[in-house]
């Protein structure tokens, strides 16, 4: 757990499946999101999957930048969630909205674990505050489609105050 910024702490093999689990969620996540924004029904409906999509390129591009060289490491895992995305995508689009938020906070919770476990492993290193960031932007999508649920007056909220604050 110490503040290797080479990216080997990274591959401590008791969370290398951890940070698979994550480059797999962003990638995916981003085509998936970019998808179901080109696909929206409506102004509204783009408004939610545009601020996913961008929260998760924020965070796919901060990923990587945290990963460095040592991201080729990950080239198959990047190539099979560029594939998932886009038909996760395509399979929410079909739904009613309610049901794509739904699905949405469902889709987050077998993360939850792996970010979770990533963030109290780096919780005392240089990459604290990164994998404590990771961890937040998945509560805020879950919490996005709980708001949209819920018929909350500004659903975006959580989503919005991460973009443009991801720590370094």
């Amino acid at each position: 757990m110490g503040d290797d910024l080479t990216g080997e702490d990274l591959f401590d093999p008791a969370i290398r499946g951890s940070i698979r689990v994550l480059v797999e969620s962003e990638v995916a996540g981003t085509a998936a999101a970019a998808f179901a924004e080109r696909h929206a029904r409506n102004a509204q409906e783009r408004e939610i999957w545009a601020a996913l999509r961008e929260l998760e390129e924020q965070t796919r591009i901060a990923v990587y930048d945290q990963l460095g060289g040592a991201a080729a490491r990950f080239a198959t895992t990047e190539r099979l969630a560029s594939m998932v995305g886009p038909a996760s995508g395509a399979a929410v689009t079909v739904l009613p909205h309610r049901l794509q938020m739904r699905s949405l906070v469902i889709a987050t919770k077998p993360f939850m674990r792996h970010f979770r476990k990533l963030d109290a492993h780096f919780a005392n290193s240089s990459r604290a505050a990164f994998f404590s960031y990771v961890l937040a932007h998945e509560v805020a999508i879950a919490e996005l489609g709980r708001r949209v649920l819920a018929h909350d007056g500004n659903p975006l909220a959580p989503v919005e105050a991460l973009l443009g604050n991801v720590p370094t």
